[in-house]
C-alpha cells in the first residue's frame, strides 16, 4: 500500500508518495541530505545533481567493493574444494600405510 510521506532534502520539504516503509523513506531521504551541498548560491538542481553524483559515487564504490569479495569468496571455495580432495588422498594413504603396519605386526606377531 502507498504512504504518503514528507521529506526534507535540502532545506526543502518533498511530499512523497512510496510503496515502502515512513521509515525507510525518511532514511533514503536523510542519506541525500547529506549529500546534498550547504552552499545557498548553489541551484537547487545542480545541488540535486552533486548529491546524485556523490551517491553513485558510493554505490559504485559498494558494487565493486562487492564484486572483489564475491571474487575472493569464489576463490576461497575453489581452494576448499582442493583441500578437501587433498584430505581425502591423505586419508586413502593414512588408511593404505596403516593396513600395511598391521599386515606387518601380524607377520611379526
Amino acid at each position: 500500500m502507498a504512504n504518503r510521506i514528507s521529506v526534507k532534502i535540502g532545506g526543502m520539504t518533498y511530499s512523497l508518495i512510496a510503496d515502502e516503509s515512513e521509515d525507510y523513506v525518511e532514511k533514503l531521504a536523510a542519506r541525500l541530505d547529506q549529500h546534498y551541498p550547504r552552499e545557498n548560491s548553489v541551484p537547487n538542481m545542480t545541488a540535486a545533481i552533486l548529491a546524485g553524483i556523490a551517491l553513485a559515487d558510493e554505490l559504485t564504490k559498494l558494487e565493486d567493493k562487492t564484486k572483489e569479495t564475491f571474487a575472493q569468496v569464489r576463490e576461497y571455495e575453489a581452494e576448499t574444494v582442493r583441500l578437501r580432495r587433498e584430505v581425502d588422498a591423505l586419508k586413502r594413504e593414512n588408511r593404505y600405510l596403516q593396513s600395511l603396519h598391521e599386515g606387518e605386526a601380524m607377520q611379526n606377531g
